[in-house]
């Protein structure tokens, strides 16, 4: 994971946006309920959008399927609060779907 962070570091301090497209890509599938929070605010800390996006739908597919995430605490709060929000509005709009179908 240190490997990880100094290259995203590299990459955003230089503005190598080819270096991050490939750690992004690296790190997509490697994913899981142990690395999301940290994978998401390293993400967030260097500007690597696409990663952090994948981090966005695994956590919200989470919260979803009740699915426990390690350190989750220690999530951006501005990220967790934009998880909260969509979390919440796919929650309503199944409701809706439910009730006014």
């Amino acid at each position: 994971m240190k490997l990880f962070k100094d290259l995203l570091r590299f990459a955003d301090k230089f503005g190598i946006p080819k270096i991050r497209e490939i750690i992004e890509a690296k790190m997509n599938p490697k994913i899981t309920f142990m690395n999301v929070v940290e994978i998401a605010n390293e993400a967030i800390r260097f500007n690597a959008q696409n990663l952090r996006q994948k981090c966005f739908d695994f956590i919200l597919d989470s919260v979803k399927n009740q699915d426990s995430l390690l350190n989750i605490e220690k999530l951006d709060k501005d990220f967790a609060f934009e998880v909260f929000l969509q979390a919440f509005y796919r929650i309503s709009e199944t409701v809706e779907k439910q009730f006014y179908d």
